[in-house]
């Protein structure tokens, strides 16, 4: 249990957090996201919020020792958010898959299977 919440806590492992770790920092970091969301209404900024407190529990150091990790994040944010990730990760295999890059093919099935993980454990 998630203390304080009477919810089951959800528990990823590291190929799991470090996919959706780095999809977050992507779409939320890298990308210009970020940016435009400071002037975004609704949902842009919410989907910046929910990602950056997603990486609160997927720990913000890229070496984070830890090999579980529990996702605090409420329901409804979470599932906002791993939507979002699948769906950009869905095009972006796509992409891929048209140009060969088997790379990028990889990261987005990583990426989708993560989602996929979390949504089991909810």
């Amino acid at each position: 249990m998630t203390e304080g919440t009477g919810t089951e806590a959800r528990l990823i492992n590291r190929q799991q957090r470090d996919a959706l770790r780095e999809a977050i920092r992507f779409y939320v970091g890298c990308s210009g996201e970020l940016v435009s969301a400071f002037d975004a209404p609704g949902l842009e900024r919410t989907l910046a919020r929910d990602g950056f407190r997603l990486v609160d529990d997927l720990g913000w150091d890229a070496d984070d020792p830890r090999e579980q990790f529990e996702l605090t994040l409420p329901g409804d944010a979470l599932r906002r958010v791993l939507d979002f990730l699948r769906e950009e990760e869905t095009n972006e295999l796509e992409n891929a898959r048209r140009s060969a890059n088997r790379h990028v093919a990889d990261k987005a099935l990583d990426t989708i299977a993560a989602c996929r993980a979390v949504e089991r454990a909810e």
